[in-house]
């Protein structure tokens, strides 16, 4: 478990002065895995650095499993962050090191005994399936594989948290499942605490059990993920899922429907023709299994009123917002009544 307790972090001083986080409360559960999401500059990484003792707060706390980690002597923090592993974007790796030697590396640094440094570092690789690569160098290894040897290495003096930086950032859709998947495996074998710094949202949603969203240094919202998708005034829900544009029928409003309940009927579009006598147009969607429950939104287009629409959707668990026309756009494609 981590914990920040009013954290704040200032960089230079008097008109200098630039406040970078302001009273972080943050509570991270043990062997969960929680997002922080918000846009470049809003102090995510500075929070990381700051969580895993690379940079020492200028006021408040970091704890790790109830215990002050932060604000100690140089040894006494070296000892705490061998509980923090961390992954970066890219990985970081020493291009002159086989994958076994990067992964001993934080052993090497630790004192740890050369015997145990090997074995460990077989084993980890081992876990990340790449004991068949512990002989190559980088320069001879996909991003993916890469980004596994980095986190071989983040485990090396067993931490019970690890930290992910932007870490697949930069990934192939498939590359970046399959990383997701080894966080999930090693989360649900090890039990680690995951901590999450992302700005890709279809990650969180892929894998995170809580979010929190940063802007200028402060934490705006949070919740559990599966719950904030259903909330349709959670501007934190609206973030995961952002609708990209779609085509419109000249003269018909156009709607983005948003699931707020874990029983939507999987026929509401039917009922919703049947209720209103309209055709319903099917523009575009998102929609996905998130935390076993379905989440998402359906833009459509139909001959009606917001409030009379909302009437028949409300009860079933929907929220039907207005939107914009977008100049220049396909046509939609295909109704249902």
């Amino acid at each position: 478990m981590i914990e920040t307790r009013s954290l704040s972090q200032v960089f230079g001083v008097g008109e200098h002065a630039h406040q970078v986080l302001t009273d972080i409360n943050l509570f991270v559960e043990r062997a969960s895995i929680t997002a922080i999401v918000g846009p470049s500059g809003a102090g995510k990484s500075t929070l990381a650095r700051c969580m895993n003792l690379l940079q020492q707060p200028t006021s408040g706390e970091v704890l790790l499993d109830g215990v002050v980690a932060s604000g100690l002597s140089d040894r006494a923090t070296a000892t705490q962050r061998r509980a923090i592993g961390t992954i970066f974007q890219g990985s970081s790796l020493l291009r002159r090191r086989t994958a076994l030697q990067n992964v001993m590396l934080p052993m090497q640094m630790a004192g740890v005994p050369t015997s145990v440094q090997r074995e460990r570092a077989a084993a980890l690789l081992d876990r990340v399936h790449l004991t068949a690569r512990a002989n190559a160098y980088p320069a001879q290894l996909s991003g993916g594989q890469q980004q596994r040897v980095g986190i071989a290495r983040a485990l090396a003096l067993e931490p019970s948290i690890l930290l992910a930086d932007e870490a697949t950032t930069g990934l192939d859709p498939n590359t970046r499942s399959s990383i997701l998947d080894l966080l999930r495996e090693l989360r649900a074998e090890m039990g680690l605490t995951i901590v999450m710094i992302t700005h890709e949202m279809d990650v969180v949603r892929e894998i995170a059990d809580h979010v929190v969203m940063m802007s200028q240094g402060q934490i705006i919202e949070r919740g559990g993920t599966g719950d904030l998708l259903l909330d349709p005034d959670s501007s934190l829900g609206r973030e995961l899922f952002v609708p990209r544009q779609v085509g419109t029928r000249a003269g018909i409003p156009s709607y983005t429907v948003r699931y707020a309940s874990s029983s939507v009927p999987t026929d509401w579009m039917a009922r919703l023709g049947e209720h209103t006598g309209k055709a319903v147009s099917f523009q575009g969607a998102s929609v996905e299994e998130v935390d076993g429950r379905t989440a998402g939104y359906v833009v459509i287009g139909i001959d009606l009123g917001l409030e009379s629409l909302r009437a028949v959707l409300d009860p079933m668990g929907l929220r039907a917002e207005p939107r914009a026309p977008h100049d220049g756009a396909a046509d939609d494609d295909g109704s249902a009544a």
